[in-house]
């Protein structure tokens, strides 16, 4: 009962996959997540209704191991077992000014991530060709709708027309940095039909694989989590269920998530001896956790941070997008494709060059001309 109250008071969600229900485990998770939170103080209200000294026993073993005080508080009218039990142990018996006392010294500046805010932008466009796209979108949105979309079509048209790629990979990579920025599907199409005209009048025929472009999108398989989502994690009383989704997010594979060591984690959470993309800084608490979690259970430096298997992880990943709604890899992933390389790769982005002469100087005459339409 304790470690499940310790552990929701901490983020866990009990009602997702893996919360469990086994008190000496509860203890062990609620000791490595103090030790990830670095708390110093744990308060808990009305304990005098805790019913078993065994209860007891256990939150103050639990909160001297991290190196926090604990704090016990009743009303005034009753407690007298519980102000037995703190003498014998040589606690202090204090009033309500010294505890306010105590918090204000103890109290870290409060770290507050907004929820994500919704996109005021159209998730679904219409699936027309490039050079119909825009008439097209226009013809079906409500005016305030068609000057959203046609915002960033216009800025992609030119940030493409000005600096075009040369080259396929070039193409593929300054495509799905656009598209990074962005959440929905129909921001994805817009940049994606922009690109496609900024590039026709530099005389090259850019193909993109639309299918998979707005499947990915949403799926999330083009970005990173956003802080919000990072911080969203903490529902999950297992940290390694967190810590996969974490290194997954900073583009490692299945594989390369299987061969990072326990001693490859620092103590304040960072990622050492692993090509990956920079880690938000609440994604380093789920790693801290792990990290603390493994070493209280027997293991060393040199083994595995995550002791779960292949399958295990998985299917992990893939219950991220059922429990939080947040992005999870498809199935069938291969093991050793990362997050970036595969989304890019699938989206078969080619680029062609056109017969004829290349159209130069049409990109802002195009627009006019369309525009006057």
């Amino acid at each position: 009962m304790i470690g499940q109250d310790l552990l929701a008071a901490l983020g866990i969600n009990h009602d997702v996959y893996g919360s469990g229900r086994r008190h000496g485990e509860d203890l062990e998770y609620a000791r490595a997540w103090l030790t990830a939170h670095d708390v110093r103080l744990v308060i808990v209200r009305h304990a005098d209704t805790i019913p078993s000294i065994e209860f007891l026993d256990d939150l103050e073993h639990l909160s001297s191991s991290v190196g926090a005080d604990l704090v016990l508080t009743c009303d005034d009218t009753v407690g007298e077992n519980l102000a037995d039990w703190i003498t014998a142990r040589g606690g202090t018996i204090t009033d309500l000014p010294a505890l306010r006392t105590l918090i204000t010294e103890t109290a870290r500046p409060t770290h507050v991530v907004p929820p994500d805010t919704p996109v005021d932008f159209p998730q679904y466009l219409p699936r027309a060709e490039f050079y119909a796209f825009r008439a097209r979108v226009r013809e079906v949105l409500r005016p305030e709708q068609f000057s959203l979309v046609d915002r960033l079509y216009r800025s992609t048209f030119h940030a493409i027309a000005d600096t075009p790629p040369a080259t396929p990979e070039d193409a593929a990579a300054t495509l799905t940095a656009l598209i990074a920025q962005h959440r929905t599907p129909g921001q994805a199409l817009t940049i994606a039909r922009a690109a496609q005209a900024a590039l026709f009048t530099q005389g090259l025929l850019l193909k993109v694989s639309i299918d998979t472009l707005l499947h990915g999108t949403a799926a999330a398989e083009h970005r990173r989590m956003t802080p919000a989502e990072v911080r969203s994690l903490r529902a999950y009383r297992t940290a390694w269920r967190s810590t996969a989704a974490i290194l997954y997010d900073a583009n490692l594979s299945k594989d390369e998530i299987h061969a990072i060591r326990i001693d490859q984690v620092t103590p304040d959470g960072n990622l050492v001896g692993a090509d990956h993309l920079p880690l938000h800084d609440d994604a380093k608490l789920y790693l801290r956790a792990q990290r603390t979690y493994r070493l209280l259970t027997g293991a060393t430096g040199t083994d595995p941070l995550i002791d779960q298997t292949r399958q295990s992880v998985a299917v992990a990943l893939r219950r991220l997008g059922a429990e939080l709604n947040l992005p999870a890899p498809s199935n069938h992933v291969p093991t050793e494709a990362r997050k970036s390389d595969r989304w890019q790769h699938n989206l078969g982005v080619a680029l062609l060059p056109l017969v004829g002469v290349r159209l130069t100087g049409v990109p802002p005459a195009a627009l006019k001309a369309e525009e006057a339409a």
